[in-house]
């Protein structure tokens, strides 16, 4: 199935979305912290699309939060392990402070939500629009639990609809800022063949790192995951610009059938952009090598 760009799913999501095409970046909050009643660490506040780094000892719980956008979206929480260790999400818009016998206590009311495992050994919480307990313009509390001492991303999303790319079509403008994702997604169109995606950075600046993840129908054995690639969490990735062009980036795979379709990540690496902390740069997707590098 091919998505008409910027309609996701049809006409009916693109009327519900605005028909949203191109490229933003929607900030839902900064690092911060909430006022503390429980004489605990403050809560880190997540900003949407933006990895923060986690760690915690065994049998602690470490607390986020996040506020949801006065638009109705999806949102989900993702947790992407670092070291091995188990962990439990609970996510809670009625407790500052969500904890697992908290949830079990309050008997499946509504406005609490637990992580289910995912693939790359992670978990992940995902708040439908249309849960009971979704509300608009709300903070929602995290509560990461850990077994054993652990090592972490997290993540939370308003799930923007990701805009189509388009095999063999033109190039799309995009940028994305310091240790944050911009997402996008396309149909392959074709089978047993090469998929190229590259991504061309503005010139004099370098840094980017792109991840891509094919989106399995009913998850993988029966799994279900996210389609969205994370750090930990993709099926193919490039961290390094292609030999003797410093600014572009390719990654390259085989389709195995036309419908088959892939999530791309663009990724800002921290701390190595000369050109500021937003990079600027182009992505396209073609069934051809990128060409040599530029005269």
């Amino acid at each position: 199935q091919a998505w008409p760009a910027g309609g996701y799913g049809g006409p009916a999501e693109a009327r519900r979305t605005g028909g949203y095409s191109g490229v933003r970046v929607e900030v839902i909050a900064t690092l911060g912290s909430i006022d503390d009643s429980y004489g605990l660490a403050p809560a880190l506040q997540l900003a949407s699309y933006v990895v923060t780094d986690g760690s915690q000892g065994p049998l602690q719980y470490k607390y986020y939060y996040f506020r949801s956008p006065t638009s109705r979206r999806d949102l989900t929480v993702q947790l992407t392990q670092n070291s091995i260790c188990l962990t439990d999400l609970i996510v809670s818009s009625m407790d500052r402070r969500p904890t697992r016998s908290k949830m079990a206590a309050a008997g499946g009311a509504v406005g609490w939500w637990k992580s289910e495992a995912t693939l790359g050994s992670g978990r992940q919480v995902i708040i439908r629009d249309y849960d009971p307990g979704y509300q608009e313009g709300a903070m929602y509390y995290i509560g990461v639990y850990s077994v054993t001492s652990c090592v972490y991303y997290i993540t939370a999303r308003i799930d923007i609809p990701a805009p189509n790319l388009i095999l063999g079509g033109p190039a799309a403008a995009g940028l994305v800022s310091a240790t944050s994702f911009t997402i996008y997604r396309f149909v392959a169109g074709l089978s047993s063949a090469n998929v190229y995606v590259t991504v061309k950075q503005r010139v004099l600046t370098q840094g980017l790192a792109v991840y891509v993840k094919y989106c399995r129908p009913g998850g993988l054995g029966g799994v279900a995951s996210s389609c969205v690639p994370t750090l930990l969490d993709h099926d193919y990735q490039t961290t390094t610009p292609i030999a003797g062009v410093t600014t572009w980036y390719s990654v390259s795979f085989e389709a195995a059938a036309p419908e088959d379709l892939f999530y791309v990540a663009v990724y800002g690496q921290d701390g190595t952009s000369t050109g500021g902390p937003i990079y600027y740069y182009t992505i396209e997707v073609s069934a051809d090598p990128p060409p040599g590098p530029p005269s």
